[in-house]
């Protein structure tokens, strides 16, 4: 998955005003629901770190990987800048589809939309496999995912965002196409950076490809990956999933 280079420079930026604190708080209220005293984490797709930090003075310990490198390389800066042990928390640059980590977690997880990243069958049940492979008896996996009937009710849109720094102004647009017969919404992002101070300009191009999912292939999937699906709200509501639900939120436990 050859995403999230230039890019990850400039996710914080983009993603400042997102709540990590209260999502983390939400995911952290999540597993305890379903899981006695969860302690080991394993998170997929980790990103830059932000909801690791948090779950982190939760009192849990995290094992956290993603498979871009440069996003590792920021998440590994910031831990060492909060002078945090290996201990608490550990960062790997790995495949989600390709784990082996040789240790048993209580839970995993897998947040801001990580799953929608896996665009074929064959991906997904690679990723639940390597995810089962890594759990105790009875242990976790929570999960978010673009829901699909509600990606199709309200189809995705061109957006444009800004960040205005002190000497540089950075616009993202996003371009997406839909592809529904592979339940793909592909999405062009074109970066244009501004250095006011030596009046230069720079661009870059990256596309994702998210493919939104709808509850029974989740539910087949997750089986015969050797889950049960034993939970699904509204992410961050708690209200039953459906045509306005955007972001699902899906837990799962290994049988």
């Amino acid at each position: 998955m050859n995403i999230f280079q230039k890019y990850s420079k400039y996710y914080d930026l983009f993603y400042r005003d997102k709540d990590y604190k209260k999502e983390s708080g939400y995911i952290y209220n999540i597993i305890s629901r379903f899981y006695k005293n969860p302690l080991h984490i394993l998170n997929l797709g980790c990103g830059t770190g932000n909801h690791d930090f948090y779950l982190l003075d939760r009192g849990l310990h995290l094992t956290s990987v993603d498979s871009s490198r440069e996003a590792i390389n920021i998440a590994n800066s910031k831990k060492k800048k909060k002078r945090i042990s290996n201990e608490q928390i550990k960062f790997f640059n790995l495949d989600i589809r390709k784990i082996n980590l040789k240790t048993k977690f209580d839970c995993a997880i897998a947040l801001f939309h990580v799953i929608n990243y896996l665009n074929s069958n064959t991906d997904l049940s690679d990723c639940f496999k390597s995810v089962n492979k890594h759990l105790k008896k009875n242990g976790l996996f929570v999960f978010d995912s673009w829901y699909g009937p509600a990606v199709l009710q309200d189809l995705p849109e061109k957006r444009t965002k800004m960040i205005k720094l002190k000497e540089h102004k950075i616009v993202r647009k996003s371009l997406p196409t839909l592809y529904p017969n592979e339940n793909i919404a592909e999405i062009k992002f074109k970066f244009n950076l501004s250095d006011n101070k030596n009046k230069s300009e720079n661009s870059f191009t990256e596309i994702h490809r998210m493919r939104y999912l709808f509850y029974p292939e989740i539910e087949m999937l997750l089986k015969m990956s050797g889950f049960a699906l034993i939970h699904a709200e509204e992410w961050m509501t708690g209200q039953p999933i459906g045509f306005n639900s955007w972001y699902a939120l899906f837990v799962a436990r290994k049988i």
